[in-house]
């Protein structure tokens, strides 16, 4: 019982650190999907993420144990075909791109919001610090930075839960500040932003959930990890969603909301925010440009060829990232969103209408490719 709950715990721990990034502790992603609808758009948009984001994450855990996948792209093949998986799996590398872009535009927002220096300085040194890290061998340096996720999760609800009791009157008011802000939406109706979310992510986890079911002996384990997990991500999203409609206010026209309300708070929770959040768009940028230079040049990361790539792919996300940050959250993650809702629309045939897929499923010693 006790490894079985270890195992449990262990996955569930894995989703929150692999969703929960920099991108969603600057709280413009949840702003734009959940926030920006007003209270109760917030929360029935919220409703809806939790029931997809849990199914999503106990299903393809369930489905990642049953195929026992060596490489976990093997899974899109799974739900979309050859020619489909082959499509998503190359859409999913130019997504990671895309991130990548996100994670540089957002330092120079970050730095810009907290400090009032230019967006360009901090572009600058994330672009910078990400070359240099990829010529060092990622393994290196990023091995120090794995906390930085765990740290960041506790900071985000901690300040959530601050900002919600102190701010808690914010509720009433948040409908007439929307009403007067040009705040940023992923979608117009508040039931496809509770949609479009989990969708986007999708795209991410389901190789990855994929990857982490491989090898693992008990399925309860697998599918009970993947609720746990989705079910956690959810409520993380709920209280710092419900954090930024209360102090609506601050966060409505900020580029970092998180950032706002951890000032408000006091701050001295500014100064130990930016520092947590810069640390995590370094460690997300550096993984995020690593796995792309892995998916298109290989692993061989010393190589001229791959440095050469590091370093023009770094070049251009850079020119790239001088979009504004809440521009970019507001065109790649709906998108995505999108892309990710024909996945699960094959997920659900795979599973549901076609069920002798699963009744065929070789789970006993069976290895995919």
């Amino acid at each position: 019982m006790k490894a079985k709950i270890a195992g449990v715990v262990s996955i569930t721990g894995a989703i929150i650190a692999f969703m929960i990034g920099s991108a969603f502790g600057s709280g413009q992603e949840l702003m734009q999907f959940f926030s920006s609808n007003g209270l109760w758009g917030c929360i029935g948009s919220l409703v809806i993420m939790a029931v997809i984001y849990t199914w999503i994450c106990t299903i393809i855990m369930d489905d990642g144990y049953q195929l026992q996948l060596e490489s976990s792209s093997g899974i899109w093949r799974h739900y979309l075909g050859k020619v489909g998986g082959t499509a998503i799996q190359w859409f999913s590398i130019l997504f990671l791109y895309s991130l990548v872009i996100m994670m540089i535009s957002g330092s120079g927002a970050s730095l810009s919001e907290f400090a009032g220096v230019p967006t360009l300085t901090g572009r600058v040194v994330m672009s910078v610090l990400v070359v240099v890290t990829l010529m060092l061998g990622k393994d290196k340096l990023t091995k120090i930075l794995a906390v930085i996720g765990v740290l960041l999760t506790v900071l985000i609800i901690l300040v959530s839960i601050l900002s919600i009791l102190q701010n808690y009157r914010g509720f009433a008011a948040a409908d007439d500040v929307l009403a007067r802000s040009n705040v940023l939406k992923a979608s117009p109706f508040w039931w496809m932003s509770g949609v479009l979310h989990p969708a986007y992510s999708l795209i991410l986890l389901t190789p990855f959930l994929a990857g982490i079911s491989y090898g693992m002996k008990d399925r309860s384990v697998a599918r009970l990890g993947g609720m746990f997990g989705g079910i956690s991500v959810a409520v993380i999203s709920t209280a710092l969603s419900l954090a930024l409609v209360a102090s609506m206010q601050e966060t409505a026209e900020a580029e970092i909301p998180t950032l706002a309300i951890a000032e408000k708070l006091h701050p001295a929770f500014g100064y130990v925010y930016i520092v947590i959040l810069m640390c995590g768009i370094y460690s997300t940028a550096v993984s995020l440009e690593w796995l792309v230079c892995n998916s298109i040049i290989g692993t061989d990361e010393k190589s001229l060829k791959y440095r050469l790539f590091a370093l023009i792919s770094t070049a251009v996300a850079f020119v790239c990232s001088a979009m504004p940050f809440k521009r970019i959250i507001n065109v790649v993650l709906p998108i995505t969103g999108y892309v990710g809702i024909l996945v699960m629309v094959c997920i659900v045939y795979v599973r549901y209408i076609k069920p002798h897929v699963h009744r065929n499923l070789a789970r006993p010693g069976a290895v995919g490719k």
